[in-house]
């Protein structure tokens, strides 16, 4: 079963949600194609996926009135690829990792790939945009 975390402060997911945007409808970020898309012509919808990881972050009121409701993220498979990977501040990715539901072996590891000396490889499926 998925399991999407409320979170009701972005911590750095809005300037990603931003980049990507102004892209278009799907980019590569750090090497992992990712994609936008609008649901019901109100909310947008972030996601990025490889064989290893997928992640996903679902904005209410993207487009339109903009909502008070959380922002929700989801992760899975390897969770620490997944924060190694994410384009965001070191900061934001640590403020975020409390809030995974996931074990606490994995927010140990996902905060071990914060550090900037984390080395990864990640593998990116080749995209045709």
């Amino acid at each position: 079963m998925l399991r999407w975390t409320a979170l009701t402060d972005y911590h750095g997911l809005l300037d990603l949600m931003l980049d990507v945007e102004q892209c278009g409808p799907s980019v590569i970020l750090n090497g992992v194609s990712c994609t936008i898309s609008q649901i019901d012509g109100r909310h947008a919808l972030l996601e990025a996926a490889t064989p290893d990881f997928g992640f996903a972050v679902f904005f209410p009121g993207w487009y339109g009135v903009h909502s008070s409701v959380a922002v929700h993220i989801l992760t899975v498979g390897e969770h620490h690829e997944c924060i190694g990977w994410l384009p965001i501040e070191q900061a934001d990715k640590f403020r975020i990792i409390p809030h995974l539901r996931i074990s606490a072996t994995n927010k140990m590891l996902c905060r071990l790939s914060a550090l900037p000396s984390y080395t990864r490889s990640v593998s990116v499926r080749p995209t045709i945009t």
